[in-house]
């Protein structure tokens, strides 16, 4: 009898599990997406790579136009020349800086362009592995679930049979409460994952999706530390921004101290935003190192986290088994298995987390996303130069240049 009513409990709960899989995806249609094919669906719906390219072909629209007044600033001082007239630091930074700086804006934009497309493909991984993590605990805190019911009517059958305390049965059925709440909790959070992953795509937040890839331990190639901090150093958006900023400030001075002494204050302005371009650069580069530190140790870290936990798996499910055995004949109380059970439930949800952990430190290092540049603040062609060449207009000279540099 008491076989029957596990069995029967059972099947309830199995046709309860198929009955709510079925209404995600309302009239049986889901969108199947591989990791690759949701990537390629991000790059395409975000507004972000657009504006990116679109920073890209202004820059170069910019470029063009510094080189074009160049040249005309360039004929213009020529016949000055020729009737023995001085030029001027105006038309000198019109000729080399402006197109230095024009330059500069359309290599930090390119790279703010790659940049953007990295991390947005970063972005759909790690929501890609969210939805599996959600979708994953879903299934654990079901099994959680369904363990309750086993033990529930376990405990009324050996209630009725005289072996247990009433007490057993409270226990049973606060554990199964907390269960149900487990359940539902984790479905609200796979739902909400869902829809963040959608939204990541760029398409509608409650469209039902279906995941064709997984999410499995696999076991990164050794990494050249020292070559990716290279490549780093090279390719980081913030890098390029700071090296391209250091590089117009340097000929900014240049030609200022070519027309001003020290004692002028528009030397003396250039020469504090070349220092501030030095010492912006080399934070930056110290930055950046560290970031590829970091997220190397991250790797590494939850690596090891992932092995250790999912051993911690195997020995809750056979601490589990034992604990019903010994719970069946007698010499276990029904306390010590709830226990176990509970037990199985974190060390999964635990070895889940461990391994999304180990698969988005390992995709930081597949786009070469780390640190300073992995919180967006760069992203979209939004780079800049720094702040002291930021107003240089497209005569190679600051607002606050233009006024004072004749008269000095």
């Amino acid at each position: 009898m008491f076989k029957r009513t596990v069995i029967l409990v059972a099947v309830l709960v199995l046709l309860t599990v198929a009955g709510a899989g079925s209404s995600m995806g309302e009239g049986g249609e889901y969108l199947e997406l591989s990791l690759a094919e949701s990537i390629r669906m991000a790059l395409e719906n975000n507004g972000q790579v657009k504006l990116a390219q679109l920073a890209v072909e202004d820059a170069e629209r910019a470029l063009e136009e510094a080189e074009d007044q160049a040249e005309e600033v360039e004929d213009k001082e020529d016949v000055l020349v020729g009737l023995g007239m001085m030029t001027s630091l105006e038309a000198a930074k019109a000729q080399h800086v402006a197109p230095r700086a024009a330059e500069a804006q359309l290599k930090i934009a390119r790279a703010a362009l790659d940049y953007t497309k990295r991390s947005i493909s970063l972005a759909v991984e790690k929501s890609y592995y969210d939805l599996i993590k959600a979708e994953k605990t879903v299934s654990v805190s079901q099994a959680a679930y369904e363990r309750a019911v086993v033990q529930l009517n376990t405990a009324q059958a050996s209630l009725r049979a005289g072996m247990v305390a009433k007490n057993d049965v409270l226990m049973a059925e606060v554990q199964l409460a907390k269960a149900k709440a487990d359940l539902a909790t984790a479905e609200n959070n796979y739902r909400l994952a869902l829809m963040q992953f959608n939204r990541t795509l760029g398409i509608d937040l409650n469209t039902p999706v279906r995941l064709t890839d997984t999410a499995e331990y696999e076991m990164v190639e050794e990494i050249d530390l020292a070559e990716v901090i290279e490549e780093a150093l090279q390719t980081d958006l913030a890098m390029v921004q700071a090296r391209e900023g250091e590089a117009v400030a340097a000929l900014n001075f240049e030609y200022t101290s070519k027309y001003y002494t020290p004692n002028v204050f528009a030397y003396r302005q250039d020469k504090y935003a070349l220092e501030q371009a030095k010492v912006k650069l080399e934070e930056t580069r110290q930055d950046t190192m560290l970031a590829v530190y970091q997220a190397y140790n991250n790797l590494k870290t939850a690596e090891a986290n992932y092995h250790v936990l999912t051993k911690s798996v195997e020995q809750a499910k056979e601490s589990l088994r034992l604990s019903q055995l010994r719970y069946e004949v007698g010499v276990a109380t029904s306390l010590e298995v709830l226990q176990a059970s509970e037990a199985l439930q974190r060390a999964e949800l635990m070895a889940l987390e461990a391994l999304h952990a180990y698969n988005l430190a390992r995709a930081q290092f597949k786009y070469r996303v780390f640190g300073l540049s992995a919180n967006g603040s760069y992203g979209a062609g939004g780079a800049t130069l720094p702040a002291a060449l930021a107003g240089m207009n497209q005569n190679g000279l600051s607002g606050q240049g233009v006024g004072t540099y004749g008269n000095q």
